[in-house]
């Protein structure tokens, strides 16, 4: 029930071709569309969130799990505001990650690099 990262399921079977990545549909607003309509009101308090969520996300893959998402950006990054049943909490937040057919991971001198910048 907490502000949570979503990973679309890879569709697997006879109508899919190897070279070509289909995932599951998965609801949501581009990050771009939502900034810019964001931009029009002052939920600062969102905003914050949203950030929040999506740094932990990116340096979650970087750090922990060593993956680099090699296509990253606003059209493969949808987010989902999702209201609360009690209609008092502030709404969920649903980040979900598209596309990650291009992905790499860092090298251990290359890692050791980019962590250094955070110290």
């Amino acid at each position: 029930d907490r502000d949570t990262v979503v990973f679309p399921e890879v569709v697997d079977g006879r109508w899919v071709h190897p070279e070509v990545l289909v995932e599951r549909f998965e609801d949501g607003t581009r990050i771009g569309e939502w900034i810019d309509q964001q931009n029009q009101h002052d939920d600062t308090a969102l905003r914050k969130r949203v950030a929040n969520l999506g740094i932990s996300a990116f340096l979650k893959m970087l750090f922990i799990d060593n993956f680099v998402h090699a296509d990253l950006h606003p059209g493969n990054l949808l987010i989902r505001i999702e209201d609360r049943p009690d209609g008092k909490s502030p709404p969920r937040i649903v980040l979900v990650f598209l596309d990650c057919g291009l992905v790499t991971e860092l090298q251990p001198r290359d890692r050791r690099n980019f962590v250094s910048l955070f110290r």
